[in-house]
């Protein structure tokens, strides 16, 4: 899986991409939120699982808030749960190397 870190994504030019990396590489620049309406101003944030630590903290908007853990999304209820201002992953990471990318969208419009 090669995630945000991993490489440069400049208008439509990937740059610094890892020579290891074999086979097809999809980028998807547009996907729809988590109310089915295309997205507006999402913010994301990237960090690394702590090994013991289930809870973190992120400024997300409820209903509106996403985690994609090493690439693959995380589905809310199942793979986390959220209170005010903090997430807790489901199972607690054991690693450190679990490159979690947290991510918001701008609510506002939608009906």
């Amino acid at each position: 899986i090669v995630n945000d870190q991993d490489y440069d994504l400049v208008g439509n030019t990937v740059n610094n991409f890892p020579s290891t990396a074999t086979g097809n590489f999809t980028i998807i620049q547009f996907s729809p939120n988590n109310q089915g309406v295309p997205n507006g101003s999402p913010a994301s944030t990237s960090t690394f699982t702590v090994s013991g630590t289930p809870n973190y903290i992120f400024s997300y908007t409820p209903n509106y808030f996403e985690i994609y853990g090493n690439g693959c999304y995380y589905d809310q209820g199942t793979d986390f749960t959220t209170a005010s201002g903090l997430y807790t992953l489901v199972p607690t990471p054991t690693n450190n190397t679990t490159v979690l990318v947290q991510q918001t969208f701008n609510g506002a419009g939608v009906a």
